[in-house]
């Protein structure tokens, strides 16, 4: 629907059908979202989806997808703040070029948002959101709401249903996580559920809040 939500923009009070879809390869770097590619310091609440995401990847790395929106991000001005989100269809990512980047720039996948971050005084808040749709594919990251939270994001009452399962090519290196899959600094995950089925199929991490903690600045609380 966007290619970027902008800073100090409102998004509400907004559906996807089940009889829309959204396919996508992407042959160099992409965010791909049915909301938007980008959503940067802006407000999103009530909004929902219920089509299917499909998106190839043939760019060598550094595609974010998500059921809803591809990167995330707050400013330095402007909080990024997703409310009462939830995506109820099914989103899978196939990695078209057998790319195997381990790093931050691999393929992520995530049933609300594929990668969240923060300039460096900003925080981007995921509340009240909840994923039943099916994650599948082999990205790197999958995660029912973000696949990857990257620094000073909170995650409150959000909630997974959807089962999620993670292919990634590379023996040891796939990630799936029932919130989120990789987490940096001062991220923080506040009453939040896990219900879904979450399977990494070849030898590598799964977990059923988080899967993969990179910094000592992690809060799981409730």
């Amino acid at each position: 629907l966007f290619g970027t939500i902008g800073q100090g923009a409102q998004v509400k009070n907004l559906s996807f059908h089940s009889s829309c879809s959204l396919d996508v390869t992407a042959t160099a770097q992409c965010n791909v979202g049915l909301l938007a590619g980008i959503a940067k310091g802006c407000d999103i609440r009530d909004v929902s989806n219920s089509a299917p995401v499909t998106v190839t990847g043939k760019s060598a790395g550094k595609t974010y997808a998500g059921g809803l929106l591809g990167y995330g991000f707050g400013t330095s001005a402007q909080v990024l703040t997703i409310d009462s989100a939830t995506n109820n269809g099914l989103v899978t990512f196939l990695n078209g070029d057998a790319n195997e980047d381990i790093t931050y720039k691999g393929y992520t996948l995530g049933g609300i948002v594929g990668f969240l971050d923060t300039e460096s005084a900003a925080r981007s808040i995921v509340s009240e959101s909840k994923n039943t749709g099916e994650i599948g594919g082999n990205p790197l990251r999958s995660g029912g709401i973000a696949g990857t939270a990257s620094k000073k994001v909170v995650f409150n009452n959000c909630e997974n249903h959807g089962v999620i399962t993670n292919s990634f090519d590379k023996k040891w290196y796939g990630r799936a996580g029932g919130i989120a899959c990789s987490c940096g600094a001062n991220v923080e995950f506040r009453n939040c559920r896990n219900y879904g089925d979450i399977t990494q199929t070849k030898y590598g991490g799964a977990g059923a809040i988080l899967c993969e903690v990179s910094a000592a600045t992690i809060t799981v609380d409730g």
